[in-house]
């Protein structure tokens, strides 16, 4: 069973997300200040800054796609106008007795 932190994510989560750190950063050529001091704390603070920033990256991009896979398809006409049987019983008898009553005037 994974315990998990606070944040709901697992130590395994954590070394992932370390690992894709690392490997963005390597793609990239960055170094960042805080290793060249050896300063952890900043570090950190730009360990955060860039998980923060992919987090809003994703959520951009899911919100773009979701307009493409949510548009409503359209129904045909007939789709929209639905009665069930006891609502069509009283529509016919309503018609008839109105037909009835317009013949015997």
């Amino acid at each position: 069973m994974n315990s998990q932190s606070g944040w709901g994510l697992t130590a395994k989560d954590l070394k992932e997300e370390k690992k894709e750190l690392q490997g963005d950063r390597e793609e990239e050529g960055e170094v960042w200040e805080g290793e060249k001091e050896g300063g952890e704390e900043e570090r950190r603070s730009k360990e955060w800054e860039r998980r923060e920033e992919r987090k809003e990256r994703e959520e951009r991009e899911k919100e773009e796609d979701m307009p493409q896979n949510n548009k409503p398809e359209k129904q045909p006409r007939s789709a929209d106008i639905r009665i069930d049987e006891n609502e069509a019983d009283i529509i016919y008898l309503s018609q008839q007795s109105m037909s009835q009553q317009s013949t015997s005037q």
